[in-house]
């Protein structure tokens, strides 16, 4: 991989966080309404009320498990375990790359540090709004207040 794909790689792994925050952000309204139906605010029952509905999973499973709840639930913890990580992957490969020799390198050192920026940024950012959304998932925070969408 080169440092030009690099560039479009990280910039993909932003989209496809910010596509399942959307999703998972689509689907707080939906634990709202079942604390509000008085489903309570178990897993188990979470499971019964999203099945009633016929809302579907991420895989257009039409069972809900109490994983898929959990996972829900949790976004924004896992996302904030995965940063570390990543932002070390990121790091290697930048070093990787900054030490090949200037005929095969595409990005300069300025753009490397560029890129690291707006992907923690970035990150940053979805991290704030995850924490946001699974708030209200877990019923800890106000849906009006704490919802932009």
């Amino acid at each position: 991989m080169n440092d030009e794909r690099y560039r479009g790689t990280v910039r993909s792994a932003i989209t496809k966080k910010e596509e399942a925050f959307d999703y998972v952000d689509s689907m707080a309204k939906h634990f709202v309404a079942a604390r509000a139906a008085g489903f309570g605010s178990n897993k188990t029952a979470y499971c019964v009320y999203f099945e009633s509905k016929g809302l579907l999973t991420e895989k257009d499973k039409k069972v809900w498990h109490i994983t898929m709840v959990t996972n829900l639930m949790e976004a924004d913890e896992k996302l904030i375990g995965k940063r570390k990580k990543e932002i070390d992957v990121f790091d290697y490969k930048m070093r990787r790359f900054m030490r090949a020799s200037d005929e095969t390198r595409v990005l300069t050192d300025q753009d490397w540090i560029d890129l690291r920026a707006e992907y923690l940024t970035a990150i940053d950012s979805l991290i704030d709004r995850s924490k946001q959304v699974c708030a209200v998932i877990r019923g800890e925070a106000d849906s009006e207040t704490a919802l932009t969408g």
